[in-house]
């Protein structure tokens, strides 16, 4: 589609273009003629005044090359082959810029796209440490559990250990040291 707009632009100014170069052409024919036409009446005054008994002067403005005749045409023509040129020139610069632009384009997004392809590997590794870290973590955690859990098991023990000796001792205050004796005998 955008291509589309760009044809119909191009080939809107090209328009203009063509109607510019034969306004251009045709002003200056017209200036040719305008000027033949005043170089020809000049030149019949002359001659009529040369009628009358005053010197010749219609050779001043009698021109035998077609080149001076055609001055305002020929210089449109030039001017107009010299815009040509230069219109050339800069669409060619464009479409360099253009080709430039779109490599600098490529470059920036392949640089882009490595970027974050490398942020990517770097986050990847950084979340494989997190989760190596929070392995380890979890397995620290579950081992001081295991540990905890052994030592309260050992420590309950040795609690009722010392719960079922102090009960004893309470016993032996209520009964006496000779009951005591009798049942370890």
């Amino acid at each position: 589609m955008e291509q589309n707009q760009q044809r119909q632009q191009g080939s809107q100014v090209a328009v203009a273009r063509s109607i510019a170069e034969i306004a251009m052409r045709g002003t200056a024919l017209l200036w040719d003629l305008q000027v033949d036409t005043a170089r020809q009446l000049w030149q019949a005054q002359a001659r009529n005044v040369a009628m009358m008994g005053a010197p010749d002067l219609s050779q001043i403005f009698h021109i035998d090359d077609d080149r001076a005749k055609r001055m305002f045409a020929d210089n449109a023509d030039r001017a107009l082959s010299s815009m040509r040129q230069v219109q050339e020139t800069v669409a060619e610069m464009q479409r360099q810029f253009g080709r430039l632009w779109e490599r600098e384009a490529v470059e920036i997004s392949e640089q882009m796209k490595d970027d974050i392809d490398r942020f990517n590997q770097q986050a990847e590794r950084g979340l494989g440490e997190l989760k190596q870290l929070a392995q380890q973590a979890g397995d620290e955690a579950e081992a001081q559990m295991d540990e905890g859990r052994r030592r309260g098991d050992g420590e309950s023990g040795r609690q009722e250990d010392e719960g079922e000796q102090g009960h004893r001792r309470q016993g032996e205050r209520k009964r006496g040291p000779r009951q005591t004796r009798s049942r370890t005998a």
